[in-house]
């Protein structure tokens, strides 16, 4: 029986072209600066949008100043990003309130982040940047 090929059935997003992921093993080393700053530098030349993936501790809305503001929905029921420094913003942060917990897993997890990725209208982007949240690698050795 051939090994199923994890990949062939994505799917790319429309409108965008190239997707950078920010990540670390190791938490507060600075993923989402590097990604604000990516971000904010792309956006001189390009469109740009910025997806702050780290839903157990979204930090792009404050570090963007935009931390009272909230996504709109479109009359094609959409999620209409923030806008900020030429930049188009998702964050979990713009759902919940601030410092409240989010104690989702799995599947919710996963159903969360396609919504952020092809729910919101990203419009027509060069490069949409994500923050994404701590990855724990785990290792077995025997």
């Amino acid at each position: 029986m051939a090994a199923m090929n994890p990949f062939e059935k994505q799917t790319a997003i429309p409108g965008i072209k190239h997707i950078i992921a920010v990540s670390s093993g190791k938490g507060g080393v600075g993923k989402s600066t590097v990604a604000t700053n990516l971000a904010m530098a792309l956006a001189k030349k390009n469109k740009v949008g910025l997806l702050d993936a780290d839903i157990y501790g979204p930090s792009i809305p404050r570090m963007l100043g935009v931390l009272n503001e909230k996504p709109t929905i479109s009359a094609n029921q959409r999620l209409q990003p923030v806008v900020r420094h030429n930049v188009k913003l998702m964050s979990l942060g713009f759902l919940v309130e601030d410092g409240a917990a989010v104690v989702w897993r799995g599947p919710m997890l996963f159903k969360v982040m396609d919504q952020f990725l092809r729910d919101v209208d990203w419009g027509e982007l060069d490069y949409l940047v994500v923050d994404l949240p701590l990855v724990r690698v785990m290792y077995n050795f025997r």
